[in-house]
């Protein structure tokens, strides 16, 4: 970003400008930073004083204060917090591939600069911290103030420093002394430098040094120049290695089926001759949030959709890896399977819609297993219907057999379990054997149910588990013991919770309603709009035992009626009322985005483009960032 980017400068008043130098108050070979400090000690008191920059400052620090106080910063902050939410283990791709890049340069900053009391800091494009390194006695004073991997540094936390000014500027800045809008970092002088990807010139990062501003020098300013370039040119050899890597396997996929590539960030996608043919353009939006779960996930790396053409295919997501990290994934489009597709939308899977999209792993996993002899293991978290999952396999694969249900919570013991076992299995012909909860079972228990596996007949009751987790690997160790959590799950199937499935709301409504007598309900609606509307803005973290529970005080609120809004507890009509808010501010976020974006993170020109303040856009900025 040039200099005809930067926000415009403010006007300076005279009489704040009153006793102090008329040139301007910066560092250069030979200034005596001691006195140079106290005079910008006076200009920062003069302008916390009075709101007006004193003449001599510097225009990158006069546009800098001028915003830190549109915003509010507390002047006298001395530290910044370490976010709750930061954990360097599970940080988004772009931070991790900064992290990443960022690595190689620091170890060769750190032994150029041992010895110098200097504490390097790379962050991302938020101003966050992810590295913090130097001397000891460096990052003593680094972590006295909260300069350390976690803590955010933006100038809408922490006012003018060398990390949030060198990102709001877009441009290599140092901050000396009391150049910093906080009182409890005018013992430093910062020197930072943004960090642009080498491809698409967006600002991902910045880099800072920082030490006691005595020892100011002004070879830091190009250091800091150099390193970010030396960042982007990591970055860059990172980007050509992942591509060469996603070609490899795209071509190995072969070209007799559909493929793509596509890297870890969703950015880049490369395709073969196939696949030109088969995706369209809205497709690949759908297939995205497809392939970052999968990536993520190992149940979901098996998925269906319908394509833009009307076509259902087949999804084989394959991440792929390099040095331990992730590189992108290459998406395989097999063939459609609409027969057996439509077999399934002929049968009975209520309450589950098995066309809607976030049910589509499920069904797929479900369709796999229906006739396979080997024990299956539905997991999912509490209430979001494993059992009526399980039930329905049994309905429409076995619909003339026997289904026995052992519930394995409230202590039942081995004996107990062995006992019903036996019972359950001696039902005739194809019949079903369900065991509910079975990660509630005694660790003796357990031991029985593994021995009555081992020795089950192939030709005895089909057997299938529910467990309460948010995958099968969350029980191992947990509450499952390894041997029997391998047995159960030859077969895995995961269900998604009620929030990510809110279609099925109105059907599971339904069949529940259809368990009470037709004489407390009038005919025809059952459930006002206003009401649905309400149910599927809700997030159920009891998932479908909750739908159900407050279905059914409703009915006891206003008995023979349809269930109306009074009728639904506070904490939904809260949150019903929500979503129209979340939208606005949504869009507004990304309105906000996209200007920035068009005018290449340029502040002032995305402000005048949304026809709002500079300190509106930066507000908005930093209660979005909050959310």
């Amino acid at each position: 970003m040039g200099t005809d980017q930067i926000a415009p400068r403010p006007t300076y008043s005279a009489q704040a400008a009153e006793g102090l130098p008329t040139s301007p108050l910066t560092f250069r070979p030979g200034t005596d930073v001691v006195r140079l400090a106290k005079e910008l000690s006076s200009a920062r008191e003069r302008f916390l004083a009075s709101g007006n920059v004193p003449a001599g400052i510097r225009p990158v620090i006069a546009e800098s204060w001028q915003r830190s106080l549109e915003l509010g910063i507390a002047a006298d902050q001395t530290s910044r917090p370490v976010s709750a939410h930061f954990d360097s283990r599970q940080l988004s791709e772009v931070r991790h591939g900064l992290l990443e890049a960022s690595f190689a340069v620091v170890q060769r900053l750190a032994v150029g600069l041992a010895g110098s009391e200097t504490a390097i800091l790379v962050a991302d494009a938020d101003g966050t911290v992810l590295v913090a390194h130097g001397d000891a006695g460096a990052m003593r004073a680094a972590e006295r103030l909260g300069a350390v991997a976690g803590a955010s540094w933006s100038e809408m936390e922490a006012g003018t420093s060398g990390i949030g000014t060198a990102l709001a500027a877009g441009e290599a800045v140092q901050v000396v002394a009391a150049e910093h809008y906080c009182e409890g970092y005018c013992s430093l002088t910062c020197t930072g430098a943004p960090i642009r990807h080498p491809f698409t010139g967006q600002v991902v990062g910045a880099i800072s040094f920082a030490g006691d501003y005595r020892q100011t020098g002004t070879l830091l300013l190009p250091l800091a120049r150099e390193s970010a370039l030396a960042i982007a040119t990591e970055i860059r050899e990172h980007v050509l290695r992942d591509d060469q890597l996603l070609l490899r396997a795209l071509t190995e996929a072969g070209e007799h089926q559909a493929a793509y590539a596509v890297d870890r960030l969703g950015n880049r996608t490369i395709l073969n001759r196939a696949a030109s043919f088969e995706i369209g353009p809205a497709d690949y939006a759908n297939l995205w949030p497809l392939v970052r779960r999968a990536m993520a996930t190992p149940e979901a790396r098996r998925q269906e959709l319908r394509l833009e053409n009307r076509r259902w295919v087949r999804l084989q997501i394959r991440p792929l890896e390099a040095l331990g990290g992730p590189v992108g994934a290459v998406v395989i489009l097999t063939g459609d399977r609409s027969p057996a597709r439509h077999a399934l939308a002929d049968e009975d899977w209520a309450p589950f819609r098995v066309d809607a999209e976030a049910t589509s792993a499920m069904m797929l996993a479900v369709r796999d297993v229906m006739q396979a002899r080997s024990p299956v293991l539905i997991v999912g978290e509490a209430g979001t219907g494993k059992s009526a999952l399980a039930m329905a396999m049994h309905r429409n694969s076995r619909p003339g057999g026997s289904l026995a249900v052992i519930d394995c919570a409230g202590g039942l013991t081995a004996a107990g379990l062995v006992a019903e076992w036996k019972l359950a299995a001696s039902g005739a012909g194809q019949s079903t054997v369900l065991l509910e909860r079975v990660d509630e079972l005694g660790l003796e228990a357990q031991a029985a149910l593994l021995a009555h596996l081992d020795d089950r007949d192939t030709a005895g009751p089909r057997v299938l588990a529910t467990a309460t987790g948010e995958s099968v690997e969350s029980l191992r160790g947990r509450s499952v013991r390894s041997e029997l959590l391998d047995r159960l799950a030859a077969s895995a199937i995961l269900v998604p919770p009620l929030r990510d499935r809110r279609d099925d709301i109105p059907e599971i409504a339904r069949r529940s309603l259809d368990g009470v007598s037709a004489s407390l309900l009038p005919m025809g609606e059952r459930i006002q709009p206003e009401a649905m509307q309400a149910l599927q803005r809700y997030e159920w973290p009891g998932n479908v035992r909750q739908l159900q529970n407050v279905l059914r005080r409703a009915l006891e609120v206003r008995p023979r009626k349809a269930i109306h809004t009074t009728g639904l507890p506070p904490e939904i009509l809260a949150q019903a009322a929500m979503p129209s808010r979340g939208r606005i501010e949504r869009i507004e976020h990304e309105a906000i985005l996209a200007a920035l974006a068009e005018s290449g993170g340029n502040v002032t020109l995305a402000s005048k483009q949304l026809g709002l303040s500079r300190a509106t856009v930066y507000r908005r900025l930093r209660a979005a960032r909050g959310r």
